[in-house]
C-alpha cells in the first residue's frame, strides 16, 4: 500500500467575536469629541475631590492606628506575643481590609464623572463601569446629604441616590447642584 496522502479540509474562516466592553464604544463615542461625540461629559471634581481628601485622611488615622497597635504588641509582656509573627499578619489584614473599606466608603462613591444624552445619563463609576440612567420622570433623584466647602471638599458636595422605576439605586457623592440640568420632558 501507498502512504496516505495529506488532505486538506477546507473551513469557513472563524467570526471575529466583538471585543469585551464594546457595547462601552457608544458610549465612549458619544462624549468623545474626537471620535465625533456630540455629548457632553460633565467630570466630578467637587465629589472626587472631596472622596480624596476624606480618603487620606482616613488613611493616615488608620496607620497611626495600625503603628499604635504594632507598638503594643512588639512591647506586649504576655509571653510569644511579640514573637508570634501569626499577630502581625493578623493586624497587617485587618488593616488592608479597612482601608478597601474606606475606599469604598469615600473614593467609589464619587464618579469620575456623568454623559448628559437627551433620552439616558451614563454615569461613569469610578472602576470604570457605566451605568445608564433614564431621564426623569423615570429617575428619581433624592439628596441624602448636603457638605459644604471646607477642609475635606473645596467646593460643596451632596450625596444623592439615583433610583429608577425598576428597583435599582446608587448613592454617589457629586458636587451641589451636578444634576441640577435635569428637567423632566415636555
Amino acid at each position: 500500500m501507498a502512504d496516505p496522502r495529506p488532505v486538506r479540509i477546507a473551513r469557513k474562516p472563524s467570526e471575529s467575536k466583538p471585543r469585551r466592553g464594546s457595547d462601552d464604544d457608544g458610549d465612549r463615542r458619544f462624549w468623545d469629541s474626537e471620535a465625533g461625540g456630540t455629548g457632553t461629559f460633565e467630570p466630578n471634581r467637587a465629589g472626587t475631590g472631596r472622596g480624596l481628601r476624606l480618603f487620606l485622611v482616613f488613611g493616615l488615622a488608620l496607620l497611626v492606628i495600625y503603628a499604635l497597635f504594632l507598638g503594643l504588641t512588639a512591647t506586649s509582656p504576655s509571653p510569644g506575643v511579640a514573637s508570634n509573627w501569626s499577630v502581625y499578619a493578623l493586624l497587617t489584614v485587618l488593616t488592608f481590609a479597612l482601608g478597601a473599606i474606606g475606599a469604598g466608603v469615600t473614593l467609589l462613591r464619587a464618579p469620575s464623572g456623568v454623559a448628559f444624552a437627551p433620552d439616558s445619563i451614563i454615569v461613569s463609576e469610578r472602576l470604570g463601569r457605566r451605568r445608564h440612567w433614564p431621564r426623569p420622570p423615570q429617575l428619581r433623584l433624592h439628596v441624602l446629604q448636603r457638605y459644604p466647602g471646607g477642609l475635606f471638599g473645596g467646593e460643596a458636595t451632596e450625596l444623592i441616590e439615583l433610583s429608577d422605576g425598576k428597583g435599582h439605586r446608587a448613592s454617589y457623592l457629586v458636587g451641589r447642584g451636578f444634576f441640577d440640568r435635569l428637567e423632566p420632558p415636555d
